[in-house]
């Protein structure tokens, strides 16, 4: 047996001929044989890895990766005369990969594939990269003479000269029964890998128009998601939106350029413009993406040791932008995949500690990140560290972006709905707190209304004493005692109605009479400071239907201020009328007035002009809700000359 000629080792050959010819058998020889043979075998596995392609009739796709045998020419200095000299066969390595990837590699790669046609003569095939980040992508095809032509079709390269155009280097191939063997020079300082697919033209096209089809559904989810809450910042003027505006665009673009589309319709004929465009946009997702992730989160007041850490990234962020002009690209795109994997490990890690801190809109927040950090995380270890470029690994971010950015869009809405219950929950407390202000502001006056008639009913008491019964002075007395508790019993009672807060509940009402028993309520404060009323109540206004508590709460609020700002004497002037289809209220007073600069903040939250302690801000600020809520409007108007007058309109109907 020619055992020499099998294995292609001659050690081993020899060590096999003497096990074969030992005359025993025995399982230490039997072992040893076996061994031998399975180690012979590697360098066979290896050869069939790298044996020809064959093209099959019935089959219009193949993936080339492990039919490939490749030689990495670190200095990039080699020709397609070198490689292809008797001295550099033996040097390429064959490839058992599927896809080869290389991650982050500043070096040239050399490739040769043999294929074969066994279909009909004069069939078409086009060769496939389906990788767009190489710089240089060129294809060495044979000639018959033995010399080669080359069609190019990198990044760096004019992008008028691709005999295909598309975003991926693509080639036609013609190939015949006996095989041709074809030499490819790629670079890139980026990443490397090369998804490389021999297609029939119809394949190719079908699976370019279902990709283009993926790439305009991303790229309208992302837009549209974009334009809806740049509306809703426009509206809300918030620039939580914003930032996440401009992190859905910025993330958007990148996957465009990332993809090869700003090479095909933008940067044509500028292949270094497209590269800094990569770079930029690297940097500014990430930046959008921190003040975005910051200020969502109000990590300032949650996590403030790691708001101060994305505060740094953030800075480190701003100075890497104009460094994308200065530092090398494969650096520079080093910095920015260790920056790429920092933001999101920071980012959740703000969210994790804001969630258990009591943030509630956190929870959304952290679905969302996760949806795309499992992406770019697969990304990262699997093209740029494990060197295993696959369809997860290249295209994950995509839909991972998607569900980021449409959760991300929930979480902003579950963060307003939250704010607004909590901003309600507020108000109503401070509506209760204005209330229970009022009652204090007039608990002196209510104090005098009920000290009279308790005064009156003690005196009728001692005249009951000395009365017998069938006295008819004694029937008088017990008159006055009861006229004088259900004096107090109103009293009471319209006192009370002041501290009911609940929702809107509308009924008929007399505007007239609630506004002469706020100024019951508050005739003791009107009379000590020396304050005249004057009163013209319409006679044909109709029942209303409003929140008599509520509204008088929006009366005696107006009320009160007039008073206060007539502390030395002046005249309050309550009026009402009909205007078309509405009732207008007019409140003035002669007092100081209001001045120019404090007119555009009386009705802001917690404004006021009094001295500390003696007011909230709350009065106007609520009254005019209170107003609105009604359908009505508020407005305050104060001349040069002092006092001030104040509007109430409400609807008829």
């Amino acid at each position: 047996m020619r055992i020499s000629c099998i294995f292609n080792k001659p050690f081993l050959s020899n060590i096999i001929r003497i096990l074969w010819t030992m005359p025993q058998t025995t399982p230490l020889k039997t072992g040893l044989f076996l061994a031998a043979i399975l180690w012979a075998l590697f360098p066979l596995r290896n050869a069939w890895a790298s044996d020809g392609l064959i093209l099959h009739v019935g089959k219009d796709f193949y993936t080339l990766g492990r039919h490939m045998e490749i030689l990495k020419d670190k200095e990039g200095k080699l020709t397609i005369r070198d490689v292809t000299s008797p001295s550099y066969q033996s040097r390429f390595a064959s490839n058992e990969k599927e896809t080869p990837g290389f991650g982050l590699a500043d070096s040239v790669f050399w490739l040769r594939f043999t294929v074969k046609d066994t279909g009909p003569a004069g069939r078409k095939w086009l060769l496939e990269e389906s990788f767009p980040l190489m710089d240089y992508f060129d294809l060495y095809v044979p000639r018959p003479d033995g010399s080669f032509s080359v069609m190019r079709a990198g990044k760096m390269e004019p992008f008028s000269e691709r005999v295909v155009p598309n975003r991926d280097p693509v080639f036609p191939l013609t190939v015949d029964a006996e095989g041709k063997t074809f030499y490819i020079r790629a670079s890139a300082k980026s990443l490397m890998a090369f998804p490389i697919y021999i297609l029939s033209p119809d394949k190719f096209y079908k699976r370019d128009t279902a990709s283009l089809l993926g790439y305009g559904l991303y790229l309208g989810v992302m837009l549209a998601m974009a334009l809806y809450n740049f509306y809703l910042f426009l509206f809300l003027k918030n620039r939580t939106y914003l930032y996440y505006v401009l992190y859905a665009c910025s993330f958007a673009f990148v996957q465009m350029v990332s993809h090869g589309f700003s090479r095909q319709f933008l940067f044509t004929s500028d292949p270094v413009a497209d590269n800094y465009a990569m770079r930029l946009l690297i940097i500014t997702t990430a930046l959008c993406s921190l003040l975005f992730s910051r200020r969502f989160l109000k990590s300032s007041h949650y996590a403030p040791f790691m708001d101060k850490v994305l505060g740094g990234l953030i800075i480190t962020d701003a100075f890497l932008v104009p460094l994308a002009f200065v530092v090398p690209g494969f650096a520079y795109l080093v910095i920015a995949d260790v920056n790429t994997a920092l933001t999101p490990l920071l980012s959740a890690s703000t969210g994790i500690v804001c969630y258990i801190r009591g943030y509630k809109p956190a929870r959304y927040y952290l679905v969302a990140r996760a949806c795309l950090y499992v992406s770019i995380i697969a990304f990262v270890i699997g093209d740029t560290i494990l060197h295993r470029h696959n369809f997860f690994t290249w295209y994950g971010m995509l839909p991972g972006s998607v569900l980021d950015i449409v959760l991300l869009s929930l979480a902003l809405a579950d963060r307003v709905n939250i704010i607004r219950q909590e901003k309600e929950k507020a108000e109503a407390e401070a509506a209760r707190a204005g209330a229970i202000g009022l009652i204090g502001e007039m608990a002196a006056g209510v104090a005098h209304e009920v000290n009279n008639p308790l005064a009156g009913i003690i005196l009728c008491f001692q005249g009951l004493k000395k009365t017998k019964e069938g006295d008819p002075e004694r029937e008088g007395l017990i008159d006055a005692v009861e006229t004088g508790l259900v004096k107090i019993k109103d009293t009471v009672a319209q006192l009370l109605n002041f501290s009911r807060i609940s929702s809107l509940g509308k009924r008929p009402s007399d505007i007239n009479a609630m506004l002469q028993n706020v100024l019951f309520l508050c005739k003791y404060q009107l009379t000590k400071e020396n304050i005249n009323i004057v009163t013209g109540f319409s006679s044909n206004l109709p029942v209303m239907d409003i929140d008599e508590t509520r509204m008088g709460q929006v009366f005696a609020n107006v009320v009160l201020n007039a008073a206060h700002s007539m502390s030395g004497g002046g005249t309050l002037t309550v009026h009402t009328g009909k205007d078309g289809k509405w009732c207008e209220v007019r409140i003035s007073d002669t007092g100081k007035g209001i001045a120019p600069a404090d007119m555009p903040r009386v009705f802001d939250p917690f404004f006021t002009t009094k001295a500390y302690g003696e007011g909230t801000g709350l009065g106007l600020s609520l009254s005019k809700r209170i107003v609105e809520e009604h359908g009505g409007t508020i407005k305050l108007e104060s001349g040069p000359a002092g006092g001030a007058t104040c509007y109430i309109k409400l609807p008829l109907k």
